[in-house]
């Protein structure tokens, strides 16, 4: 797994990535002074993203668009990760360039961060929250669910993986609950107290850990983010651990730099003393920023902030409140689709990335509900309700007009609404023409990774990058094979 290196780049944040910018985290409440707040990221320079996947049709990560076409992709064991096995919520670090502009960026690698993993040993249904080995876990309208329809149907017991914010309480705001067959390996995320190095133990949650024959990467200190991995689940109160890592000390360590353009989302942990807050678990500034939606900011609220880092304090030059953000349609914590549908299902349901959308309700824009088909480009905003996303927005683009037919231009070319898209390889009849999830593909023009255009048969695995020109063809700019299995 490569571990990201100190470098003078943004590095954008979710609520819960203070796991890379904890130790950072102070005590004092005094302004801290600094150079002027950066307020616009260089387009095309490095860049790491770490949050929630909020959508799909390249990896969305806090509103940008990742090209992973040539992108390595692992967890933060190593272990390689396909683009099927994400889903959104999901907590990921990207690692590539980006372009506040255009909200587009190119990944160079993708590492999915780990949540704890464990059985369920309490549930509350009125406070929407559960417990797993030892952490209590915050369900909330925006919990997105994989593998069971949603929290009425969780169950003492049942095994599952939790991905979202470890909070200053130690206490996780849910982004997804996965539920799995079984816990081969039991996980535990969360911020170590009570730490003894005599007995080599600490505490996470209600738990005691004992870490005397684990593997330790990375220093133990009260406070800190840990990633516990278990063989066993816990006995008596007590998880015996098997390797201990500290902070982002594997997959996703990265140092910035001061002067470095930042821009994070949190939660605030209490409201500012002298102008200096710290906001899940990283201290700023906000003694100069310009306010957005916000005219106090009060313990719970969340906020986007944007600012320049100093190496210890984000230097806020914008906060936003996004408690009530909404997008241009109205609508609150929107998610999005780009892609070609690759399967109708049931009345009212597509398929586009692997993700089931529910269009019953949606409205159309440049298209009707009629002129749905295997193929066709669309761009989809939504909420996830449950294990389903739920579309309020669906918007045909290039090569369909509102009357079903398609334009005359050129099939060669495209028209540049560009997406991502996976799948096997059907209907190969040449370079030019072949079919991935029912679409059709002309590659005659591609860049190829990892193979060449010999290599093209029914059956390759693919991930394809480009768009769809009038005549509904996919034009390929990038393919790259990747394995299935």
């Amino acid at each position: 797994m490569k571990i990201l290196t100190p470098f003078p780049v943004r590095f954008i944040l979710s609520a819960g990535a203070a796991l890379a910018l904890a130790a950072c985290g102070g005590g004092g409440a005094d302004p801290v002074p600094g150079p002027a707040p950066i307020t616009q990221q260089p387009a095309g320079v490095a860049a790491t993203y770490v949050g929630p996947i909020s959508g799909f049709g390249s990896v969305i990560v806090n509103g940008m668009r990742f090209d992973t076409v040539g992108a390595t992709m692992a967890d933060d064991d190593g272990r390689p990760v396909r683009l099927q096995d994400l889903s959104l919520g999901m907590t990921v670090s990207v690692d590539g360039t980006a372009d506040d502009a255009t909200a587009r960026g190119a990944a160079k690698s993708l590492a999915l961060l780990r949540g704890t993993t464990g059985p369920i040993t309490a549930l509350d249904a009125v406070s929407q929250t559960l417990t797993v080995l030892g952490m209590t876990v915050k369900a909330t309208p925006a919990t997105a669910y994989k593998d069971v329809a949603g929290f009425a149907s969780l169950t003492v017991g049942s095994v599952v993986e939790v991905y979202g914010v470890v909070q200053s309480d130690n206490t996780v705001l849910a982004t997804l609950i996965d539920k799995e067959d079984s816990a081969s390996t039991h996980r535990l995320v969360g911020r170590l107290s009570g730490l003894n190095t005599v007995a080599k133990t600490f505490q996470v949650g209600s738990l005691q850990v004992s870490y005397g024959s684990a593997t330790l990467a990375g220093v133990l200190v009260d406070g800190a983010l840990v990633n516990v991995k278990a063989a066993q689940a816990p006995a008596g109160g007590v998880l015996t651990a098997s390797e201990v890592r500290v902070g982002g000390s594997k997959g996703y360590s990265t140092t910035v730099a001061a002067g470095s353009y930042l821009k994070i989302k949190g939660v605030a942990e209490a409201a500012p003393v002298n102008g200096v807050l710290t906001v899940s678990g990283t201290r700023v500034n906000v003694a100069q920023a310009v306010y957005k939606n916000a005219g106090t900011i009060r313990p719970g609220d969340f906020l986007e902030i944007k600012g320049a880092w100093d190496g210890s304090v984000l230097l806020a030059s914008k906060v936003e409140l996004e408690n009530d953000d909404r997008d241009n349609d109205g609508y609150k914590d929107s998610n999005e689709l780009y892609g070609a549908v690759s399967a109708l299902t049931a009345e009212g349901y597509v398929v586009m990335n692997g993700v089931t959308v529910d269009i019953s309700s949606a409205y159309f824009d440049k298209g009707t509900r009629a002129q749905l088909a295997v193929g066709v480009p669309l761009e989809v905003k939504g909420v996830v309700q449950g294990n389903l996303f739920k579309a309020y927005k669906v918007e045909f683009k290039s090569g369909y007009s509102s009357n079903g037919s398609s334009s005359s231009s050129s099939s060669s070319s495209s028209t540049g609404f560009e997406y991502e898209s996976y799948g096997f390889v059907s209907d190969f009849v040449s370079v030019s023409s072949f079919k991935v999830n029912g679409m059709a593909v002309d590659a005659s023009a591609a860049r190829f990774e990892d193979g060449t255009p010999a290599n093209l048969a029914n059956g390759a695995y693919l991930e394809v990058k480009g768009a769809q020109n009038a005549q509904g063809v996919f034009v390929a700019r990038k393919i790259e094979f990747k394995r299935y299995r």
